[in-house]
């Protein structure tokens, strides 16, 4: 019994020096600092950070480099080149069952209309 006497006499004073004096500052901001790196280190390791890219345009123009002729790229550069253009030429070429462009063959031009995002 006087062991425990001692050990709980102990904690008491430990517990009275952590939270009344000053004596353990230096060691409290180190267990701060370790105990904050340690919870970054753990965020790092499960988190997932999602990036979030909005640029279509790099998309449609690898999709279609190898399908297009030179002058169709050129065609499906000024088309992607804003919004507007990307809106115009949905409701002049992709409001038919079967799209047809003065410039793109038809399979293109299907495919264009599909691909191009409604709001770009």
């Amino acid at each position: 019994m006087k062991g425990w006497l001692i050990l709980g006499l102990l904690i008491g004073a430990v517990y009275y020096l952590y939270n009344n004096t000053d004596v353990f500052d230096e060691q409290k901001a180190e267990a701060q600092t370790q105990y904050s790196q340690l919870q970054n280190k753990v965020k790092s390791m499960t988190g997932t950070q999602a990036i979030k890219s909005n640029d279509w345009t790099a998309s449609i123009r690898n999709q279609f480099r190898d399908r297009m002729s030179k002058s169709e790229l050129e065609e499906l550069e000024l088309i992607i080149s804003g919004r507007e253009t990307v809106s115009d030429f949905k409701d002049n070429f992709c409001e038919d069952s079967i799209p047809t462009h003065p410039v793109f063959n038809r399979e293109n031009t299907r495919l264009l209309c599909d691909t191009l995002p409604d709001e770009a």
